[in-house]
């Protein structure tokens, strides 16, 4: 539960206002169909290995994906990083040109 709700608050945040709604359709799609893949496997084999498949499948994923994703603007604002947030907005949108994106991001109240 605690991945998953991170990862939606994570693709909220590194999302463009464009793509946020079909990347968290995708995203409650995959877990739909992981959900039905659980169901169709307790059918084979046991909980207890069921269990264990799915907490190896999912800290690997965890530990995999983790090592990709960038800080998100507003925590490196937060820490007064303010370059590296400048930077990392620049990569996560693939453009040079966020100046009002930064601005905008920087605005938020931060607690």
């Amino acid at each position: 539960m605690g991945i998953g709700a991170s990862t939606t608050l994570l693709m909220g945040e590194l999302a463009s206002d464009s793509r946020r709604g079909r990347i968290n359709f995708i995203y409650g799609l995959q877990y739909s169909l992981r959900a039905l893949t659980i169901y169709i496997l307790g059918s084979f084999i046991g909980w207890e290995a069921q269990s264990f498949a799915c907490a190896c499948f999912s800290l690997s994923y965890l530990v995999l994906l983790l090592t990709f994703v960038p800080d998100t603007p507003r925590h490196l604002i937060k820490n007064e990083q303010y370059e590296k947030a400048m930077k990392t907005v620049e990569y996560i949108r693939d453009s040079k040109n966020v100046r009002t994106e930064y601005e905008q991001v920087s605005s938020y109240q931060l607690y």
